[in-house]
């Protein structure tokens, strides 16, 4: 009998432990899920934050697409050439920075043009209207291209972030 009564205060013992510990692993788990919870709150801040500072450098930035690569490719006459076509005299002044841009699944062939001035940036943004009806064929550097020239449309967008 003596004994029977020592298990069972053993068992109440070890389950009052096993109550204990259970209660302190919930603490902590409900702990940790408010700090994954902040965690992912802040991080959707930082999205968000680098998303405008994105766009916020972009703010002087267009993209052309459909400007064949040629061999001796020089983005930034190609640029020159298109601000011809639709009215607006570019110069190397104007321009901080031009460059291809890696092909994607749906877009190949773009440019990324960076102005120095955002006056001229809107400039060529107002007339890109100017290119409908108008193809790579009336770019002198792409006519001198063999093989090369073909009826691709031009188009002038805002470079913006995904």
């Amino acid at each position: 009998m003596q004994t029977l009564q020592n298990v069972k205060e053993q068992v109440t013992k070890l389950d009052k432990k096993y109550k204990e510990a259970t209660c302190l692993l919930e603490a902590k788990q409900t702990n940790m899920a408010d700090v994954a919870d902040e965690t992912q709150e802040t991080l959707y801040q930082i999205d968000c934050s680098l998303d405008e500072t994105q766009q916020y450098l972009r703010r002087d930035c267009l993209e052309i697409t459909g400007v064949p690569i040629t061999t001796d490719d020089n983005p930034k006459l190609l640029v020159k050439e298109i601000g011809t076509l639709i009215g607006v005299k570019i110069d190397d002044s104007h321009i901080t920075a031009v460059h291809r841009l890696p092909d994607s699944k749906n877009v190949k062939t773009h440019l990324m043009v960076k102005f120095l001035q955002r006056d001229k940036r809107e400039e060529v943004n107002k007339k890109r209207k100017h290119l409908v009806g108008k193809n790579v064929r009336q770019m002198p550097s792409i006519q001198a291209e063999v093989g090369v020239c073909r009826d691709n449309k031009v188009y002038i967008n805002e470079l913006l972030t995904s």
